[in-house]
């Protein structure tokens, strides 16, 4: 009788037992390798994560530049890479660019450059965060509303910035926040919150009383010979800015163009954060055939107890009536009626000591000579407010 095993080993056959072995030694050898494919597993190497990503970076044109990025795994090889305003990724070349650390001189060209590090190992490769790099010129900096920062979720127009700029001499380590008013485009088409706590408004203005909401930003109006408001607060901004400047304040220029996309919530929270007042300028585009003159709008007294108003108010009113006093010691004419309850959305939000000055009305002189006789009465009454202060 003839046997053949399960194993395909013939014993009748020479050599039979050998193919057995060889059968049998391949069959093992394939349940060795099926055990330790689990175990050779654990020793692939992993994809890099990253434990820490880089964050935005604002230096002065010359200065360096660090973005850091922390990431674990192993074997990692570090790539920083570059995208310029308009350009294309690239990847960087400086020394530190295949390093977890990257140390950047910053040109004219790198400002509002994007910044990103791939890390990678035998495992794979991973991007961190997009971050960007802002990039100054000496004595000027621009300042973006951060997120972070209370009452800038009510802003519904915030993709510009503010400028500031520092005195190179006798320096007063005060921050002017200087206010062109009006000046965005499409801000007539959005609105904001009139107060933080929702409530309506108690008196008009551009938004009537009891509205809920408030223009975004107004257009202003226009003075007798066609000229836009905004034109003209801006003129004066820019003459009060240099003689701020020459006097060792530094200047929180809130519009410092024809257009800044920056609704007035968000203005008033970046002079929040960054300036120690907040002066708005305008002209009233009331109707009447004369210069009445100028005057500040006070806060009405059902305001007064409304957060953060009942904390500020009375800075608010320190500040209109010194730069009343500045303006008339100056020569500029007072409007009798000075000052006006106005329920505004600029002073419903401020921390800081705030004001809104009209300067005049649409029959105001407003030439380039008119514009710096307004300026240098602002800088008297600003003088006066921190030298009581």
């Amino acid at each position: 009788m003839t046997f053949i095993d399960n194993n395909g080993c013939d014993d009748r056959k020479a050599g039979g037992a050998k193919r057995c072995f060889r059968f049998l030694a391949v069959f093992l050898a394939a349940l060795m390798l099926l055990s330790l494919a689990e175990p050779l597993q654990a020793f692939a190497v992993a994809k890099p994560s990253i434990t820490k990503q880089p964050t935005d970076r604002e230096v002065t044109q010359g200065k360096k530049a660090v973005f850091r990025v922390r990431a674990k795994g192993a074997g990692l090889k570090y790539q920083w890479y570059i995208k310029l305003e308009g350009g294309s990724w690239k990847k960087l070349a400086v020394a530190s660019a295949k390093t977890a650390k990257l140390r950047l001189t910053a040109k004219a060209k790198h400002d509002g450059a994007q910044i990103r590090c791939k890390v990678t190992n035998k495992g794979g490769s991973v991007y961190s965060e997009t971050v960007t790099l802002t990039v100054t010129k000496a004595n000027k900096t621009k300042i973006k509303l951060n997120s972070k920062w209370k009452y800038a979720d009510e802003a519904v127009i915030h993709s510009g910035y503010a400028v500031l700029y520092r005195a190179t001499k006798n320096r007063k380590e005060i921050v002017v926040g200087v206010n062109a008013g009006h000046g965005t485009k499409g801000g007539g088409s959005a609105k904001t919150w009139s107060h933080p706590d929702h409530s309506v408004k108690v008196t008009g203005g551009t938004t009537g009383a009891g509205a809920y909401k408030a223009y975004a930003v107004s257009s202003g109006m226009e003075f007798r010979d066609g000229t836009p408001e905004a034109v003209v607060t801006l003129k004066v901004a820019k003459e009060l800015r240099t003689l701020l400047l020459a006097a060792g304040y530094d200047v929180l220029m809130l519009r410092d163009g024809e257009d800044v996309q920056l609704d007035n919530v968000a203005r008033t929270v970046i002079a929040n954060n960054k300036a120690d007042c907040h002066i708005a300028i305008h002209f009233d585009g009331d109707g009447l055939s004369y210069d009445k003159g100028a005057y500040y709008l006070s806060v009405p007294n059902a305001l007064k107890r409304m957060k953060p108003v009942s904390a500020h108010w009375k800075q608010h009113e320190a500040l209109g009536k010194a730069l009343i006093r500045g303006l008339r010691k100056n020569g500029i004419k007072i409007w009798d009626e000075n000052p006006l309850d106005m329920d505004l959305t600029q002073t419903s939000y401020s921390t800081v000591p705030s004001v809104v000055i009209e300067l005049g009305n649409e029959r105001s002189k407003h030439t380039a000579a008119a514009c710096k006789e307004l300026a240098r009465g602002l800088l008297a009454g600003i003088n006066l407010y921190f030298k009581d202060k």
